[in-house]
């Protein structure tokens, strides 16, 4: 039986959108992941009034949900997912295909979704600026410390 992780979609969602089901990854491990908050907070960003959205719109919130909680469970956590199958004899691998591609792939459908969800409560969707975070970086002083000047 599937846990609901928001009012939008639940556990059994995200896992087909994921192609698992919940031999590999259970409903506790989706939810301590704190889909429900990541969803709540991206929504928040852009789409402050979600919980009054037209019961039109509401099948697309449910699609975008489900899109972005699968996204946001893969995105980093590629090693949470089990690839090789193992009984003694036989083995088998799961995944055949770039998981950085399906990655990729889940982040597009989840815009692809948010923009048509946009649309249909005219709301206006600004660019959020993507793009590494660096911790550490160079200066150049003004002052060479060695001659004092």
């Amino acid at each position: 039986m599937a846990t609901s992780i928001t009012n939008y979609t639940d556990t059994d969602k995200v896992r087909a959108a994921l192609g698992v089901d919940s031999a590999d990854v259970s409903d506790v491990v989706l939810v301590d992941m704190q889909l429900a908050l990541e969803l709540i907070v991206d929504l928040d960003a852009w789409a402050p009034n979600h919980a009054n959205f037209t019961s039109t719109s509401l099948s697309l919130l449910q699609l975008y949900a489900s899109a972005f909680c699968a996204w946001k469970a893969l995105d980093g956590r590629q090693l949470l997912y089990p690839f090789l199958f193992k009984d003694g004899k036989a083995e088998t691998r799961r995944f055949t295909i770039d998981l950085d591609n399906l990655i990729a792939s889940l982040a597009k459908r989840a815009a692809d979704f948010k923009t048509r969800l946009a649309a249909s409560e005219s709301l206006t969707l600004t660019n959020s600026v993507t793009g590494s975070t660096y911790i550490f970086g160079s200066a150049k002083p003004d002052v060479d410390p060695v001659v004092g000047a």
